[in-house]
């Protein structure tokens, strides 16, 4: 795996706001304003999430999970926390989530046309047919990636 979430610009940006507030909150006291409390307690949360995104992906990322931006962290710290059997949260997660994704990439102009083809999947999944379901999905991964790239997915470019 390449760089460590952990360590991008995002992240170490943070750091040096979170040492910028400290400096902030030491002197805050001169003018009458207490702002320690809820600055460790924000501290403490981003010192705690900060490598999380990086253990999601060394424990799902073979298995095609990959920690991003839209993921809610209380699932993804559920995840890491039971390790490879938290895949049956992340299942549940994007089920539930499935009608959303599909709402937001039917507005993308790559995926605009595949959109019915998507739907129609999303309704052979749900009962389960999924001799249907999967083959659709994967050809629709391969256009978009060949719209995108110009290669083919399936093929293994």
């Amino acid at each position: 795996m390449g760089d460590k979430i952990a360590k991008n610009e995002t992240i170490h940006d943070l750091e040096e706001s979170i040492q910028g507030a400290k400096i902030l909150s030491s002197i805050s006291s001169l003018f009458g304003i207490k702002i320690d409390e809820d600055f460790d307690l924000l501290e403490k949360l981003i010192l705690e999430i900060k490598e999380l995104p990086d253990k999601f992906n060394e424990i799902f990322s073979s298995r095609g999970w990959i920690a991003h931006d839209s993921l809610d962290v209380k699932v993804m710290k559920e995840c890491v926390e039971q390790g490879i059997d938290g895949e049956s949260l992340l299942m549940n997660y994007y089920e539930g989530k499935l009608e959303w994704l599909i709402n937001i990439l039917s507005y993308r102009p790559i995926f605009k046309e595949r959109a019915e083809l998507l739907n129609l999947a999303k309704k052979d999944y749900f009962e389960e047919r999924y001799h249907s379901c999967i083959p659709i999905v994967l050809m629709l991964v391969d256009g978009i990636v060949n719209d995108i790239k110009t290669t083919y997915y399936m093929v293994g470019n």
